[in-house]
């Protein structure tokens, strides 16, 4: 991905009308704490920009964190 690409992800959920950013900020840092240590895995930053693109195509906070898990190499909870 691209930083414009990735830019272009930040920039889409900011706008998103009604997203909970504080949720979706508590989301996150509980996922941090599921992925810290992985060795093997995409990098941090690369899963919350995954995870804020699923947000944008309305998976949800819970959807999002959900296929976050799956593309850091985690089993969904």
């Amino acid at each position: 991905m691209t930083t414009a690409e990735a830019h272009a992800i930040r920039d889409r959920a900011q706008a998103l009308p009604g997203l909970n950013i504080a949720a979706a900020r508590n989301a996150w840092r509980e996922l941090l704490e599921d992925i810290r240590g992985l060795n093997d895995g995409p990098h941090p930053e690369a899963i919350r920009l995954h995870m804020l693109k699923a947000i944008c195509d309305g998976a949800g906070i819970a959807g999002a964190k959900d296929a976050a898990r799956q593309f850091a190499g985690l089993v969904a909870a």
